[in-house]
């Protein structure tokens, strides 16, 4: 997620029953393919899958990563604190 984030950043994470995940909103996914990752939520596809990018056009593409099912959110980006 560079230039967002960069390697050495510590990123706090939140999930909440009542928090809701918007088109925008960066979050740490546990990708089938790719693992634990930090992505940005590009659209979210009813019912429970989200299309999502990284800030780096040198990423992943959302095509390469598929959708992710919201299953596999582990939370919301809430804080970020530069190494």
């Amino acid at each position: 997620m560079t230039p967002t984030y960069s390697e050495g950043d510590y990123i706090v994470v939140a999930k909440w029953p009542f928090m809701k995940t918007l088109k925008g909103d960066a979050v740490v996914v546990n990708h089938p393919s790719y693992g634990v990752i930090v992505k940005r939520v590009r659209e979210i596809i009813k019912p429970q899958s989200l299309l999502l990018q990284g800030d780096n056009p040198q990423s992943v593409s959302s095509e390469q990563m598929g959708l992710v099912d919201k299953h596999a959110l582990i939370g919301k980006v809430i804080a970020v604190f530069k190494k």
